[in-house]
């Protein structure tokens, strides 16, 4: 039953070990890895040094991230095709050890997509009434008429947004008419306008159309043939999809009726191909 000193030296030499080993920092993780795993994440991973470890500390560009007690981590709700940069260290009740080499991915790249709203006579809404002629409106035409000669005409429209793409996917979004006016005509200088009431396109008509409020001038119109005239509206979808704004859709307003009489392809044209649209570019 007697321990021999030998034995002794070696139990000493052990908790002694045992005792820098609690009472020190560990050494620095090893092995340490970084890789994209989409446009919006990157995992790390690294080896556990020796010694007792509580857990790491995971750093970007030298400012403190994060502790886990795994050595796996991931960073997420990044920006896509960017470089993002790391350090990890490990830690006990002692300290922390030193930061390891800083090693650096880059998020995968989102490539763009569209979505194009363009509705049928089964869910479009669109009409138009003018001052003199249709007073009444005409929500079952084919055509909307645009412009004036003397007197104005009025046009209506609104898309059902609820399946498009949110405001934060939102690159760009654009409002497409196919129309014209006459060669020998001129240019409504058309306003657009962004409409504050509910409406519906059977009880549009001079005495009871919706209010609505100067959004932004169009910009030229065609004149001729009849061919895709295009608006960006990107803020004013952004605001109608994050809520600020009721989504009533838009008024077209013409400022000038001299000869600017035209028409554009409505929900209702036969040629579904023509009718009015909105285009949104947006990453998935």
């Amino acid at each position: 039953g007697t321990i021999r000193l030998p034995e002794v030296i070696y139990i000493l030499h052990f908790i002694a070990g045992m005792r820098n080993s609690i009472l020190s920092p560990p050494p620095t993780p090893t092995e340490f890895k970084v890789s994209a795993v989409s446009s919006s994440q990157i995992d790390l991973s690294w080896t556990a040094p020796p010694g007792m470890v509580t857990g790491y500390k995971v750093y970007k560009s030298g400012t403190y991230l994060k502790s886990v007690t795994t050595t796996t981590a991931s960073d997420t709700g990044l920006s896509p095709s960017a470089e993002y940069c790391y350090t990890v260290t490990a830690y006990n009740a002692t300290g922390e050890s030193q930061q390891c080499g800083q090693v650096c991915a880059t998020t995968n790249t989102v490539t763009p997509q569209v979505y194009t709203i363009q509705p049928g006579p089964a869910d479009g809404k669109d009409t138009f009434y003018g001052t003199f002629y249709v007073t009444g409106g005409d929500p079952n035409s084919e055509v909307l008429d645009i412009g004036g000669w003397g007197d104005y005409d009025y046009d209506f429209l609104e898309f059902n947004l609820a399946a498009s793409p949110s405001a934060a996917q939102t690159i760009s979004a654009t409002l497409n008419l196919f129309g014209a006016v006459p060669a020998d005509g001129n240019d409504p200088a058309f306003e657009l306008h962004r409409i504050t009431s509910d409406w519906t396109a059977a009880g549009i008509n001079l005495s009871n159309n919706p209010t609505s409020v100067f959004y932004k001038n169009f910009g030229p119109f065609a004149r001729g043939a009849y061919v895709w005239n295009t608006v960006d509206i990107t803020p004013l979808y952004k605001s109608w999809k994050n809520g600020t704004y009721q989504n009533h859709g838009i008024k077209l307003v013409p400022t000038n009726n001299w000869q600017s009489n035209g028409a554009i392809a409505s929900s209702n044209n036969i040629d579904s191909t023509i009718r009015p649209k909105i285009v949104i570019v947006y990453t998935p």
